[in-house]
């Protein structure tokens, strides 16, 4: 994918940020490459150089419009994933989470959602890297809806739930 100079992605499926100049740097003190500048949307004063021949898997556009109302409405329907085996469900989520594949992101919510409160039924607290990796997921889609519609991040929720009224979906906050 071909991307320009003042465009909006995701890095790293964490944080929205516009893309600046291509500049060459030499990092290593031997070799000179050419780096894309990528300025976070929230901090203005933060850059990011990304080799290049890099950038494709480092980056993804921000979901368009369209894009996210789709992905909302599909949210009451979407099946929970849970796995069992705490390196992998760490691994696999941060996997989804840089791809930024929501199709992967929301079962695993789904999944943490599901098991935090089978453990408060059972007198347990939910692991805290399964606490950050949903803490994580949420952010990067509160931040997503929120750039795309110019709202506030903590209005997204009020936002998701709006756009499926009437649906119980789970309170992405409580955890």
């Amino acid at each position: 994918m071909e991307y320009q100079k003042g465009q909006y992605v995701v890095y790293n499926g964490l944080e929205i940020c516009r893309i600046g100049d291509l500049v060459k740097m030499c990092f290593d003190g031997i070799n000179e490459k050419e780096y894309y500048t990528l300025s976070p949307a929230d901090i203005k004063s933060s850059v990011y150089y990304i080799p290049s021949d890099k950038i494709e898997e480092n980056i993804r556009p921000v979901l368009s419009k369209e894009q996210l109302l789709e992905l909302i409405d599909r949210l009451p329907n979407t099946e929970s994933e849970w796995i069992a085996d705490k390196n992998e469900r760490k691994y696999d989520f941060s996997s989804a989470i840089k791809s930024g594949d929501y199709n992967r992101i929301i079962p695993l919510m789904n999944g943490i959602y599901n098991e935090k409160n089978q453990r408060e039924k059972n007198g347990k607290k939910l692991l805290n890297s399964d606490k950050r990796n949903f803490d994580t997921a949420v952010k990067l889609l509160h931040s997503e809806i929120a750039f795309s519609f110019g709202i506030e991040i903590d209005e997204a929720e009020t936002f998701i739930r709006n756009r499926i009224k009437n649906i119980d979906i789970k309170d992405f906050h409580q955890l």
